[in-house]
């Protein structure tokens, strides 16, 4: 009997299914396994406090082992990782993998160097899995210039050092490849019948129900520059503002009305004279946000176009498309890539917003004729299906 080949997946991510980080390696695992790999998990739990038994013990999850780690809870943490490290490398000692992707870092960008550095001395491929390109625009003086510095050296160069790069989007891909690095475009994945809602007829005179679910900016820290919110909510709630009134209601989960309040005073009169259409939920876990994407009409994301927004792909995009949810959104990263107008979904014009409220006043207009048929297409044909991109994957290992 052949034995499989092992993945290990380290980094930064609370598998299976915390964060939105478990749930992408998490299907990035199902890909690898559907091309005969066998994956492992070394990720963080906040619910973990001891170093020893997280490499003594494992779990198991839909046929993939995992081991948790203690998040880290403060500046020492993050900073001081050497007992970390070494159990970390004590798990991989003893799985002896061919492969070790590490999904950003367990602490900071250097816990990922010297872990690209054991693995190349004991030629074990070492691939970095990229997601984002974030900016340091919140908190602190002195925190923003150390996230900056860290994340800089995380992105201009660990992640050039092993022997390729998982990128979730082309902007991504290109600035690898630039740095004559393999890479593979792998936008967040979805697998098949994971989640189906059953298709209903839409429902006719009745006011539209639209969803965003996610994080639009810090909560715990001051954003000097509404550019740097990562989900522009309050363009979205703008733009929803100048539609004929009763015609929607708008659930938001992911902040609270305080929350939002804080980082956005001026739009306090406005979601009063909105009575009631727009509704904060604040945090939920992510069933309950399956559960409520799957009863709305649309999932609603406005994005500027900036490194960040562009480096990154929204995963909850991924997850309405697999509900059969169309999206409205706007063309960063890959968006349009996967997205098509009056097929499953609709992209509105990101930097004019005068004509991005008549795009939403015509999706509006057309909702009853149309809206069946754009989900009907969600169902039918999912750009993000796992088996989209065994090809690619297989070819992208291959090379390495």
């Amino acid at each position: 009997m052949v034995m499989k080949e092992t993945i290990v997946y380290i980094g930064n991510f609370s598998f299976p299914k915390k964060n939105s980080a478990g749930i992408r390696v998490l299907n990035n695992g199902y890909l690898f396994r559907e091309l005969g790999y066998n994956v492992v998990y070394i990720g963080l739990s906040k619910t973990v406090s001891c170093i020893e038994n997280s490499a003594q013990s494992h779990k198991e999850y839909d046929g993939f082992r995992y081991f948790e780690f203690p998040y880290p809870k403060g500046l020492k943490d993050w900073l001081f990782f050497s007992k970390q490290f070494k159990a970390v490398i004590a798990i991989l000692k003893e799985l002896e993998p061919k492969y070790v992707i590490a999904y950003g870092s367990m602490s900071n960008a250097f816990f990922c160097l010297f872990l690209g550095w054991w693995c190349k001395a004991q030629k074990i491929k070492f691939i970095t899995d990229c997601v984002d390109w974030l900016g340091g625009a919140s908190g602190g003086r002195i925190f923003r210039i150390g996230k900056r510095l860290d994340t800089e050296l995380q992105k201009r160069y660990v992640n050039t050092i092993g022997d390729g790069v998982i990128t979730v989007s082309s902007f991504l891909a290109d600035y690898y490849t630039r740095k004559s690095c393999s890479t593979l475009i792998l936008p967040p994945l979805s697998k098949e019948n994971t989640h189906k809602s059953k298709l209903s007829e839409t429902s006719k005179n009745k006011k539209i129900r639209i969803i965003y679910a996610g994080f639009p900016f810090p909560t715990d820290r001051k954003v000097k520059d509404k550019s740097f919110f990562k989900d522009r909510l309050d363009k979205t709630i703008e733009l929803l503002a100048l539609q004929q009134k009763g015609t929607f209601i708008f659930d938001i989960y992911g902040v609270t009305l305080n929350d939002y309040i804080k980082s956005v005073p001026e739009h306090e009169k406005l979601l009063s004279e909105l009575n009631g259409a727009v509704n904060f939920h604040g945090m939920v876990s992510n069933e309950v946000v399956v559960n409520k994407v799957s009863e709305a009409d649309y999932f609603f994301l406005f994005r500027d176009s900036n490194r960040m927004t562009n480096a990154g792909f929204p995963s909850k995009i991924v997850e309405a498309i697999s509900l059969g949810i169309p999206v409205i959104t706007t063309a960063t990263s890959d968006i349009a890539m996967y997205i098509t107008n009056d097929i499953n979904g609709h992209i509105l014009s990101k930097d004019n917003d005068e004509k991005s409220a008549l795009e939403l006043s015509k999706i509006f207009d057309e909702h009853d004729a149309k809206h069946k048929m754009l989900k009907r297409s969600c169902f039918n044909s999912n750009p993000f299906d796992i088996k989209s991109f065994t090809d690619s994957t297989k070819q992208f290992m291959k090379s390495i």
